[in-house]
């Protein structure tokens, strides 16, 4: 089975479209190698043109230039450390972001926990009764005084008083954050 190209032999006319057979035979005949040079020249000048177009589109785009301007700006403005006011706003968004993620129940003490007045008798207490110092001292200081109170009312023979708890849990609060001052002022940061 052999192919042949359709033609109508009678009119000598080709199938082919208009301008095919001038392509097919141009690149079916070899080029000296000096067409072969003139047509690379002539590619290089084309892409040399490209080129330096690109760069201008490039060195003048407007939305460049304008991002560069605005970055410059940015960096020599000086910026004004942030109030309170922006602060809490910062702190508000973050809290409602955070609770947005949590279960319902979670939530709603999240809510009743962060509350200007609640928030605010906990910072109160955290800078002066709950000092870890303090608390750890009175916790001592009732468990031994009360186990020993205790010990001496059973063998002796007295009776307990359950204010002595409270009285020791206080005593012991006191000296804890004493001892916390103390070593403070004794082991005080070399930086100040």
């Amino acid at each position: 089975m052999s192919e042949r190209a359709p033609q109508n032999i009678e009119h000598g006319e080709s199938l082919l479209p208009a301008g095919e057979v001038e392509k097919l035979l141009e690149a079916t005949t070899e080029r000296s190698p000096a067409e072969l040079q003139a047509e690379q020249a002539s590619q290089q000048d084309q892409l040399e043109k490209a080129r330096a177009v690109a760069e201008t589109a490039e060195r003048d785009n407007p939305l460049a230039r304008m991002e560069a301007s605005e970055t410059e700006a940015a960096k020599q403005t000086p910026v004004a450390p942030p109030n309170s006011s922006l602060k809490k706003l910062t702190l508000q968004r973050e809290l409602q972001d955070i609770q947005r993620k949590e279960s319902a129940p979670v939530r709603a003490l999240s809510k009743f926990v962060h509350q200007p007045v609640i928030r605010a008798a906990s910072e109160v207490a955290g800078k002066s009764v709950s000092r870890p110092s303090g608390l750890l001292g009175g916790g001592i200081a009732a468990f031994l005084g009360t186990s020993i109170y205790l010990y001496l009312a059973y063998h002796i023979g007295f009776t307990y008083e359950p204010s002595v708890f409270v009285f020791l849990l206080v005593v012991g609060f006191v000296a804890g954050v004493t001892v916390e001052m103390l070593a403070r002022l004794v082991l005080k940061p070399k930086n100040q």
